[in-house]
């Protein structure tokens, strides 16, 4: 019997549950030439298998991910053309689902296999989400859990020299890094469509609804211009202290914070403010939750209103 043609749900798990032991038995490389890459291709669109048949074995699923995801093709190969699977929008999820009931950390496996075939995996980005102007992946993503700023995306952005003490504050990072993606991403767009130069600095309404959405879901107060200026200017003079010259990152850095004080004028200037009292117990409680794998569902085993559900669950600032 065909997966793709089964009607039956206990079927198709049984025989993905043994094609995941054989794999395992079999030890397969990871490491594909073009000869080999079919077998990165069934795998990923196993999982389109699995969404299809509505397969709730966490565990099950979340391997198989583990598996595509660490599927790659053999540096230097001569990989022109790999067929990635059309997975539907709820796909997106569903595979939020299972990785959050096994407790699996998708980012960091994501993030650890760079090289991965499956393009799918960009998705599990924040920043990549909010500098795409997508508001339904971005607000999933958050109301799952996931960290605007997770580690490796703080190494990214920040000046590249290990031994030398970071002196840009992390919420200052964040709107550096979101801001210099989303400007590379546009300037893509602009240049193919002809754009003037005074839309370099520029962003989408759905960009600029996306920014204003990660706001729910952290606790640091509304980063100022220029405070922001500032840190800038000191990040530069600090690794000028230690023979280090970046006049290229000061600029870029200094074009973020202007395209951010145009985009978000509200937010960038006038006196700094601590966040209310209200959003702090927000964040405290889903910071809890998150911990322990228990977001977005565990809100709603809490009793509270739902007035009080729905602001936990960022439906609204």
């Amino acid at each position: 019997m065909h997966l793709k043609t089964s009607k039956c749900s206990a079927h198709i798990e049984e025989v993905i549950r043994k094609f995941i032991k054989v794999c395992t038995v079999l030890d397969l490389q990871t490491e594909l030439t073009r000869e080999d890459v079919h077998q990165y291709e069934f795998m990923a669109d196993l999982l389109k298998v699995c969404y299809e048949a509505n397969i709730q074995d966490s565990q099950m699923v979340t391997t198989l991910v583990k598996m595509v995801i660490d599927r790659c093709k053999v540096e230097l190969s001569d990989i022109r053309y790999v067929k990635q699977p059309h997975y539907p929008l709820e796909f997106f999820k569903y595979i939020l689902e299972h990785v959050i009931n096994a407790k699996f950390d998708i980012v960091s496996y994501c993030n650890d296999n760079p090289r991965t075939l499956w393009e799918y995996s960009r998705n599990f980005s924040v920043v990549s989400a909010v500098s795409f102007g997508n508001k339904d992946r971005t607000l999933a993503l958050l109301k799952y859990g996931f960290e605007v700023f997770p580690e490796y995306e703080a190494r990214r952005s920040g000046h590249g020299f290990p031994f030398i003490e970071e002196v840009v504050p992390k919420a200052h990072q964040i709107v550096l890094q979101m801001m210099s993606v989303m400007r590379s991403l546009n300037l893509i767009i602009m240049n193919s469509t002809h754009y003037s130069n005074n839309g370099l600095l520029t962003l989408t309404k759905d960009q600029k609804e996306c920014f204003r959405l990660i706001w729910r879901a952290i606790p640091e107060a509304f980063v100022k211009f220029a405070e922001m200026g500032l840190s800038i200017t000191a990040e530069y003079f600090h690794l000028a202290q230690h023979g280090i010259l970046e006049p290229v990152r000061y600029e870029e850095n200094t074009k973020s914070c202007i395209m951010y004080e145009m985009c978000f004028k509200d937010m960038a200037s006038g006196a700094r403010e601590p966040r209310s009292l209200q959003h702090l117990c927000r964040c405290t409680v889903r910071k809890s939750l998150r911990e322990s794998w228990n977001l977005p569902h565990g809100i709603y085993k809490l009793g509270l209103p739902k007035i009080l559900e729905l602001y936990l669950n960022l439906e609204f600032d």
